[in-house]
């Protein structure tokens, strides 16, 4: 009797797991169904392969695999100054902390995430590289960061081309804790900062000054950029500016190269890798296999937050550094799959990113990010729930490079 009372409660312990199982399956379909995974008829095979292997897409990809804690105490420390703090240390420490494979430790880095929040604004620049509005903001002990205002409301959704609209400040803040979530800590440290307008003027250089322009009544700067346009400005809310706030790595030097897969930004043409089957085969001869699973890995993470905008890379110590990540958080609805083409073209991938991805299956991923206060109140959940859906998507990808690999052989 005994028996059979175990052997009754192991089949309903098995019917309620397969319950469980079934109703996460259906949670992450039905809110896949809700979005549009976006297609080039020139990638449209690939996707709809894809697709497939997406609704094939077995229990454990699903499941929750670890109770790993993937960030410490370092990102969650409260810092006060109390005076004993010296910022020139501060700034000294984490430039010395940049090294191959890495431009920060996670030590003490709650105390440079503070400083960067709070330290004195002692110089406002215009921020000179790349096409849009960033300012150069020198900090009390001599640090150089990188200010990319907020244009947008943060529930703004952007239709059309991967790459519409203007860099999203709250993208590049994402960016840093997903990398140091994986494992990859190549963004540099990024943080929310709101400024008050007056003290960016007090401390601005000519050139700042010679950009101001009226708008409705309030003073506003239009910038010193490719994109930059006097008739639309940057304007304070209340006097104030709010951005994301990004170290400046001062001393090292990165070397910079075209991207294969940059896009032409002509809707009319093709780039060769949108129409070359074997496009991946002339990459090969041209870049080490380590650069290559250094641009498959580039790519997961740009997929993951859909920047479709990556024209570039930048080598430091032959590691690509995660720069340049304001055009993620376009559309929560719809998944570009071509940015993931290193990876489906070439199913030639390092394990490390990819077993760090599978720790963060049936919702960890998200669940992580949540414990960062910063991205809770800047993330919305459309965009979290966004993050759950492409991690089926790439995880629906390494399945069809399985598959591609075992039909070649």
């Amino acid at each position: 009797m005994k028996i059979m009372v175990k052997k009754c409660r192991f089949f309903f312990f098995i019917l309620s797991l397969l319950s469980v199982i079934t109703i996460s399956l259906h949670y992450y379909l039905s809110n896949l169904a809700k979005s549009a995974v976006v297609t080039s008829s020139a990638q449209s095979k690939y996707e709809e392969i894809i697709l497939q292997h997406l609704s094939e897409l077995g229990p454990e990809y699903y499941k929750r695999k670890s109770k790993k804690v993937f960030f410490n105490n370092s990102f969650f420390d409260v810092v006060h100054f109390d005076g004993t703090h010296d910022l020139k240390h501060i700034w000294n420490y984490a430039n010395s902390a940049i090294a191959k494979s890495r431009l920060y430790k996670r030590d003490n880095l709650s105390l440079i995430i503070h400083a960067m929040k709070t330290a004195k604004i002692t110089k406002a620049d215009y921020y000179t590289k790349g096409t849009q509005f960033k300012l150069n903001l020198t900090l009390e002990g001599d640090q150089s960061v990188v200010f990319k205002p907020r244009w947008y409301k943060l529930d703004r959704i952007f239709n059309g081309a991967v790459y519409s609209g203007r860099d999203r400040f709250q993208a590049e803040i994402l960016s840093f804790y997903l990398s140091a979530l994986l494992d990859k800590p190549m963004v540099p440290i990024s943080v929310e900062r709101t400024i008050l307008f007056d003290e960016i003027l007090q401390v601005a250089t000519p050139i700042v000054h010679q950009t101001t322009v009226q708008k409705n009544s309030t003073l506003c700067l239009y910038g010193h950029c490719l994109y930059c346009v006097k008739n639309d400005p940057i304007c304070p809310e209340n006097g104030k500016l709010q951005g994301a706030v990004i170290f400046n790595m001062n001393d090292i030097q990165l070397k910079r190269y075209a991207s294969p897969w940059k896009r032409v930004y002509n809707k009319n043409q093709k780039a060769k890798w949108e129409q070359d089957d074997n496009y991946c085969e002339s990459v090969k001869k041209k870049v080490t296999k380590r650069l290559l699973h250094e641009m498959v890995d580039i790519a997961i993470f740009d997929f993951l937050l859909q920047n479709g905008d990556r024209h570039t890379y930048e080598l430091y110590h032959q590691e690509i550094v995660w720069l340049d990540n304001g055009k993620g958080l376009g559309n929560p609805y719809t998944h570009h799959i071509d940015i993931l083409a290193p990876l489906y073209q070439c199913c030639s991938y390092r394990p490390d990113l990819i077993n760090r991805l599978k720790e963060l299956s049936g919702g960890a991923l998200t669940e992580n990010l949540k414990k960062i206060l910063e991205l809770r109140q800047l993330i919305t959940e459309e965009h979290f729930n966004a993050l759950e859906n492409r991690l089926l998507l790439i995880f629906a990808t390494l399945e069809y490079c399985k598959y591609k690999t075992k039909i070649k052989h």
